[in-house]
């Protein structure tokens, strides 16, 4: 694949001219682009640099130097672009004014490729672009920056233009409420034609990269459904859009392979053949469509590209994501000084404990925020607000954070404790995290809020009771497998950890959400919690069963490992242990994968049903790196298996 992605570069590069620009060709017929007209335009020389920023290798960065400086002079002077080369002959003879469409992948490429380019006055200029544009405050916007008594035909209002427009917004961390409305109503009506593109692709392609709102799955399940079943979506150009849209979206690449395989079976030596991207002026009443080849390449390369990529890479981009960097790299990040405070305020509460029980408390708090590193624990409440649609209270996300790390503490402790992994002299700080944890809900002063800690909490006990009642083994003795522990739908591994979601859901309930939208946020937890459990499991079992504790995962190697060797009555820890090594990574890990990537797909589902989160980037990240994760096992089952044959 890098090879191919190399040379793909490399025959990109010889048709770079040596003002930086790219042609671009004009054709009447979409997928036939012999005789075609040649045009100057800033608008493909903006999409071939967004494209270029996301793959990497051979000399893409020479070529981005060489966009980037020939988009830079082709601005006028209040950051605005027009679709033609303003030195090119047809910036003269067809005529059209400047808009948002050329404006705002221009901005967004440049950008992409220099985040420091915009000085603050810039972005007041792009401010003033946008507000000229607007068709009501704050979104959606005009094409066409004309005055708003210009004739009807340049006052259009296109769901293609305002998703680039979006897309900017996004790359600095803005979110536009009406835009966002625009699109939502157009996504679940699918109407998503637009007069400047050919098909619905393109328009998909744009909105990947920033929707992740509650009807994403209608636009991933329309592009599944126009797939063939060779894997392609009918020729090179929608191909490699559908592949990079789906995987924005967060589908697992196991479900694309099949398309980046006949993607990479149209390649002819690096290159991919001109397919129509957009809609050129018409000409004597025909519809033209530009494109070249090198459009179609830079496309194919950057779908390609994503299929390669980790998971950390291709999430790279997440507004919620970039939590931990943004809290290691700045000690006045809002969610840095919030966390500090939770804590700070905790410290003081144990300051008021006696000597000796004050001490252990503080050391221990210490010790969990230490291993906190991405502050995922103690502010996950704080993110979870702020994925909603409606303001919370600080005061009030601050008490729920403070009882989320009492919470935690506590079940530390006790799950330690349970597991022979501390003594007993530390009870008492949990005890005590624990009680602090009640009175938090207690002082929340709401019925509903206490009723809902009280249950969590036992299922959470009810859990624990069942685990040391079942998963329990004398690693002294045989284990036989009747006495294998049956772990049904898997929820009492999600239940033993479910009060990690009772601060995120006390936040949810907080903020207005309907029953229905607890039951769905809770049950998304679940299913979250039972990925995540599944996929701890499958990499700690074989420890688990030397310190006598049978996991989810070791329960389904066992059973394989006994359907495998079918005249093995029974179980013995030094003797087989390698064997079922050999067995799991044979036959139970992909099992074990298939498990995780069906429980969050159904998360992904429900997670959209709880209509008071505006934002959904932060969940869907979360069950991503899950998927990935499960990937890896399955690629990495056969070197496991040889390393272990080999030991």
């Amino acid at each position: 694949m890098e090879e191919l992605i190399d040379k793909g570069l490399k025959n990109i590069g010889k048709k770079q001219r040596g003002n930086g620009s790219f042609a671009v060709f004009s054709s009447s017929k979409i997928d036939d682009f012999a005789g075609s007209r040649c045009y100057d335009t800033t608008f493909a020389n903006a999409l071939l640099l967004m494209i270029l920023d996301g793959v990497s290798g051979g000399q893409v960065e020479y070529i981005k130097r060489g966009l980037s400086r020939y988009l830079v002079g082709q601005k006028f002077d209040n950051w605005q672009f027009n679709y033609w080369d303003r030195k090119s002959k047809e910036y003269q003879s067809h005529r059209v004014p400047n808009d948002l469409d050329d404006t705002f992948v221009v901005l967004a490429a440049l950008q992409l490729c220099d985040k420091n380019i915009f000085k603050p006055g810039d972005f007041a200029q792009i401010t003033n672009i946008l507000v000229m544009a607007e068709q009501k405050e704050g979104g959606p916007y005009r094409t066409w920056l004309v005055p708003q008594d210009f004739d009807q035909k340049w006052l259009d209002v296109d769901v293609a233009v305002n998703a680039n427009v979006a897309f900017w917004l996004k790359i600095n961390e803005i979110t536009l409420p009406n835009l966002m409305e625009f699109f939502e109503d157009k996504i679940k009506n699918k109407d998503l034609g637009s007069k400047y593109y050919p098909s619905y692709f393109p328009v998909i392609y744009y909105l990947s990269r920033f929707y992740d709102g509650r009807y994403q799955n209608i636009l991933i399940d329309w592009l599944f459904d126009n797939r063939t079943r060779d894997g392609g979506w009918g020729n090179e150009l929608v191909t490699a859009l559908a592949i990079t849209a789906l995987l924005n979206m967060g589908v697992r690449r196991d479900e694309l392979r099949i398309s980046g395989k006949w993607l990479v079976g149209r390649q002819n030596r690096g290159w991919w053949p001109a397919v129509g991207f957009c809609l050129d002026p018409a000409l004597e009443k025909r519809k033209y469509y530009a494109g070249s080849d090198v459009l179609t390449t830079a496309f194919c390369l950057e779908a390609l590209s994503k299929l390669r990529m980790t998971n950390d890479e291709l999430r790279k981009k997440s507004k919620f994501i970039i939590l931990r960097n943004n809290v290691q790299n700045s000690g006045k990040n809002k969610y840095a000084d919030f966390y500090k405070n939770v804590v700070d305020d905790i410290r003081r509460d144990f300051g008021k404990l006696g000597e000796g029980l004050r001490e252990d408390c503080v050391r221990f708090l210490d010790e969990m925020v230490k291993k906190d590193e991405d502050m995922e624990i103690g502010l996950l409440p704080k993110v979870v607000a702020d994925s909603l649609v409606k303001k919370v209270d600080k005061k009030f996300i601050g008490e729920v954070c403070r009882g989320s790390i009492y919470g935690w503490m506590a079940y530390t402790l006790y799950d330690n404790y349970l597991d022979y992994e501390v003594e007993s002299w530390m009870l008492p700080v949990a005890n005590i995290c624990f009680l602090k944890l009640h009175r938090v809900y207690s002082d929340l002063g709401s019925e509903k809020l206490l009723q809902m800690h009280s249950d969590l909490i036992i299922r959470m006990e009810a859990a624990n009771s069942w685990e040391v009642n079942n998963c329990r083994i004398d690693i002294g003795k045989r284990i036989y497998k009747k006495d294998l522990p049956h772990f049904g739908d898997l929820g009492v591994i999600a239940d033993k950890s479910i009060g990690h979601g009772l601060g995120p859901l006390v936040v949810v309930a907080g903020a207005g959400g309907s029953p229905a939208d607890v039951r769905n946020f809770l049950k998304f937890f679940q299913l979250y919690l039972v990925a995540r459990q599944l996929n701890d499991d499958a990499h700690d079992w074989v420890d688990d069963l030397r310190n006598g504790h049978i996991n989810a995962a070791g329960a389904i190697g066992l059973e394989k490992w006994f359907g495998v060797r079918k005249l093995r009555k029974s179980f013995d820890l030094k003797k087989d242990l390698g064997d079922l090594e050999v067995v799991f990574w044979e036959k139970s890990i992909n099992k074990i994968s298939e498990k995780i990537w069906w429980t969050t797909g159904e998360a992904k589902k429900v997670i959209k049903k709880v209509k008071v989160i505006g934002f959904f980037d932060f969940y869907l990240s979360r069950l991503t790196r899950l998927d990935r994760a499960a990937e890896r096992a399955v690629e990495e089952a056969a070197g496991v298996k040889e390393f272990i044959n080999n030991y």
